[in-house]
């Protein structure tokens, strides 16, 4: 619908520029002149002439240029470097670090969708897989990324509060040995 009315609004004008040129041709005919020819590169007008040549006198304006011009050749580095590194063939060696890292990641995609589906239904806990306590209840927040099980929560918890009374008995000096 809406490009039907836009067709019909850009043939509209088309007719009234055409109406329009046919008058202007007219009256220039009428006095005896013409219109020289004068068109332009695609894509630049006298406001765009004026604000390069602003930009290049200005000092922020060659001080950009510098930059830019050296990011350019940064850039180019890099990516013959990359392409340099791309013809190497790398050996994938599994170790058992690397195949700890895939079960983590393993896990928190399972706990991510554990907790998406909670989300999904309304609930504030899931069940999902601790690294220390294995498969154990989580409670849902804000931020998905971070998933810690209720027991490794209260236990950070108790631990903090430890530390702050720690830090309140030596601010008050009574330090026990």
């Amino acid at each position: 619908m809406i490009a039907m009315i836009n067709l019909c609004t850009i043939a509209k004008n088309q007719i009234a520029s055409a109406k329009l040129s046919a008058d202007v041709e007219a009256f220039l005919k009428m006095k005896k002149l013409a219109i020289e020819d004068v068109t332009l590169p695609a894509g630049h007008s006298q406001w765009t002439e004026r604000y390069e040549k602003a930009v290049k006198d200005s000092p922020q304006g060659g001080m950009r240029m510098i930059m830019s011009n050296s990011r350019a050749i940064d850039d180019a580095k890099k990516k013959q470097e990359v392409k340099s590194a791309k013809k190497t063939k790398a050996v994938t060696v599994i170790t058992a670090e690397t195949s700890e890292k895939q079960k983590d990641l393993n896990r928190f995609a399972r706990n991510r969708a554990e907790r998406v589906k909670a989300v999904a239904n309304k609930k504030m806990h899931f069940t999902g897989e601790c690294k220390k306590h294995g498969n154990t209840r989580f409670n849902v927040t804000n931020h998905g990324t971070k998933h810690i099980c209720n027991e490794c929560a209260r236990y950070y918890d108790h631990m903090r509060y430890l530390r702050k009374k720690e830090k309140l008995a030596v601010a008050r000096g009574e330090v026990h040995a």
